[in-house]
């Protein structure tokens, strides 16, 4: 989509079932999508061409996320009760080099369902959230770094800060969990706004707020250094499962159950256009 006018400018076509997530590179020219279909495909933001499809013995792909240089790619794997199949690397993730679509390594540990995996802006770091457990790894070596115990349900949505020092995560009904990802310690909890879970969360670039979606139908943009609540963003008609910020963070996108894709100025809190 062309976001100052709201257009439409191409269509990406490629996956023969549902598409569960995607990614952009920082540079805007690569995209990357994760489905049901059990691949991930590299698609040429520019033109739509399809690049690479990145294939292997694994399930459908629920969480995707590109490194800041567009280099490696991040895939979490496991079973979706709609498909009704199984296979070893179930509740994995795995770390792929984008140029050749070769895969580097294999990530073990979870015993759950994975639903939201993010990678540090140097590709050093990977976090992984699964049912009531978030883990750290080293993505150079595979190795598991810590484990973040939580109490509450699945993490739908992780965050690492750009200098991978610290977490942000989904917890519980409504609530957002700052941590420091070297000592394991919890920092701050965002909590009492959303009435729903908390469905995705996106930081800006300079890690100073943080952008929430929800079941409850709003977005809400937080102070991360506070934990205090700057604005709640009221449009959508459904639950709102996707969010991004602009690279300026003046910006704020977010996609619903009610079919939209909404445009948002930050400062103000207006709904700019629908797409």
């Amino acid at each position: 989509w062309e976001v100052s006018s709201g257009r439409l400018l191409r269509t990406f076509k490629g996956h023969s079932d549902w598409i569960n997530a995607v990614a952009l590179s920082a540079d805007g020219q690569l995209a990357l999508s994760g489905s049901r279909d059990q691949t991930l495909k590299l698609w040429e933001v520019s033109s739509g061409r399809l690049l690479r499809t990145f294939k292997g013995n694994y399930n459908s792909v629920i969480a995707v996320a590109l490194s800041a240089d567009g280099q490696l790619a991040l895939s979490a794997h496991g079973y979706q009760p709609l498909s009704g199949r199984t296979f070893p690397d179930d509740n994995t993730v795995k770390l792929w080099e984008v140029s050749s679509g070769r895969l580097l390594r294999t990530f073990k540990g979870h015993s759950f369902f994975i639903n939201a995996v993010a990678l540090s802006a140097n590709g050093q770091l990977a976090l992984s959230g699964s049912y009531k457990t978030l883990k750290l790894w080293d993505a150079s070596s595979g190795r598991l770094l810590r484990s973040f115990k939580d109490n509450y349900d699945s993490k739908k949505a992780v965050a690492l800060f750009p200098d991978g020092q610290l977490a942000l995560f989904s917890s519980g009904y409504g609530t957002l969990k700052l941590w420091d990802v070297s000592s394991g310690r919890e920092l701050r909890t965002f909590e009492g706004s959303h009435s729903d879970e908390v469905n995705a969360v996106v930081l800006s670039p300079d890690g100073q707020l943080a952008l929430s979606g929800s079941w409850d139908h709003t977005l809400k943009l937080w102070d991360v250094s506070s934990g205090r609540l700057l604005k709640t963003f009221k449009g959508h008609s459904s639950s709102v499962n996707a969010v991004a910020l602009s690279a300026d963070g003046q910006l704020a996108l977010s996609g619903g159950n009610d079919t939209t894709t909404r445009l948002w100025q930050v400062q103000t809190g207006t709904e700019l256009a629908q797409m």
